[in-house]
C-alpha cells in the first residue's frame, strides 16, 4: 500500500493507520509525505501488530516519488483526506496502473470509481476501510487487466499530453 500527503490532521493519515491496525494479513505500507502531525502518526505506527510493515519516508521529491512507483510492486494507494479538489496524488499513482481507494470528497470521484478502484463515501469510519481492505473486496483489483485499466482511464482522462491535444483540436 501506498499514500502520499503531507502528515496533518485533515489528511486523515491516522485514519488509515487505525484500519491497518485492525488486519490480520501481512501489510507493508509506504507513506510519501511530512508535516506537524509526524510525531503523533508515528507514534500510532510503532503501535501497529507486527503483521503490518510501515515506511515513512517523509518529505521526498515528486521525480523520487515517481521512479519509487515505476520500480516498487504498488498493489493499491490510499488517499482519505477530509476535503480536496482533484489530488495530483491519485492522478500519479493511476499513471503506473496502481488501483485507488479513496473517499468521496471534492473532485475524487472524477478519478476513483469502478474501473479505477475503490470509492468510499465522504467521511468513511475505520470499519468502512478495513472492509475495503479486506481480501474479498481487493481481489478484483490486484489483477494485471484491472490495472492496465486503470492506467488507461488515466490515459484517456489526465494524462496532460492527451488532454493538451483535445484543448488544441476544440480550439
Amino acid at each position: 500500500i501506498a499514500s502520499c500527503s503531507y502528515l496533518r490532521k485533515p489528511k486523515r493519515v491516522d485514519l488509515l493507520v487505525e484500519a491497518l491496525a485492525h488486519l490480520d494479513k501481512p501489510v507493508e505500507w509506504t507513506h510519501f509525505g511530512d508535516g506537524p502531525d509526524r510525531e503523533a502518526i508515528q507514534k500510532a505506527v510503532d503501535r501497529l501488530p507486527a503483521n503490518i510493515r510501515t515506511h515513512l519516508r517523509g518529505n521526498t521529491s515528486n521525480a523520487d516519488v515517481l521512479d519509487w512507483y515505476a520500480t516498487e510492486p504498488v498493489d493499491l494507494f490510499i488517499h482519505l483526506s477530509d476535503s480536496e479538489g482533484l489530488p495530483i496524488a491519485l492522478m500519479e499513482a493511476a499513471s503506473f496502473g496502481i488501483p485507488l481507494l479513496a473517499n468521496d470528497v471534492g473532485g475524487v470521484s472524477e478519478i476513483v470509481n469502478g474501473s479505477t478502484g475503490c470509492l468510499l463515501n465522504s467521511h468513511p469510519k475505520v470499519s468502512d476501510v478495513v472492509e475495503a481492505l479486506q481480501p474479498t473486496n481487493l481481489d478484483r483489483l490486484l489483477s494485471q487487466s484491472f490495472r492496465q485499466g486503470v492506467r488507461d482511464a488515466w490515459q484517456d482522462g489526465f494524462n496532460c499530453g492527451t488532454n493538451y491535444r483535445r484543448i488544441g483540436e476544440l480550439l
